[in-house]
């Protein structure tokens, strides 16, 4: 059984080294569902993308020497980790709105995970919420 043909469109970086690159499951920043995303660490430089599907009706692929019918592709596209930060904001209970950022990220090891990895965004917090 051959494995499924699938079109992504990704910047050089992930698919220059795809070795320095990891999917992740995290809930969508505005509808709360689990979504893939790609966390990337090339040259010192950490990104995160959301994994989206496009698909058109009447697309075809040809992909090599065969053609692919179901037209749709996946686009890799740039999102600040804030933004996930902020579902999570939102999920606290008011009586709880004042909390540590690994109390925060404490029930999603795949968030905990980006901001473990990268102090740069622990900095931006504070573009988003207060902090003491």
């Amino acid at each position: 059984m051959n494995p499924p043909d699938l079109v992504f469109i990704v910047q050089d970086k992930i698919a220059q080294y795809p070795g320095k690159s990891k999917v992740l499951t995290l809930k969508h920043p505005r509808s709360g569902q689990n979504c893939l995303y790609v966390w990337n660490s090339t040259s010192g430089v950490n990104r995160l993308y959301e994994i989206q599907r496009v698909s058109e009706k009447h697309r075809s692929w040809f992909l090599g020497t065969k053609i692919k019918s179901d037209g749709g592709a996946y686009l890799c596209t740039p999102i600040n980790p804030l933004f996930l930060v902020l579902s999570s904001l939102r999920e606290q209970p008011i009586q709880n709105r004042f909390t540590n950022l690994y109390g925060l990220l404490a029930n999603d090891p795949n968030l905990a995970s980006i901001f473990d990895k990268d102090d740069e965004w622990k900095r931006k917090l504070n573009s988003i919420c207060d902090s003491k």
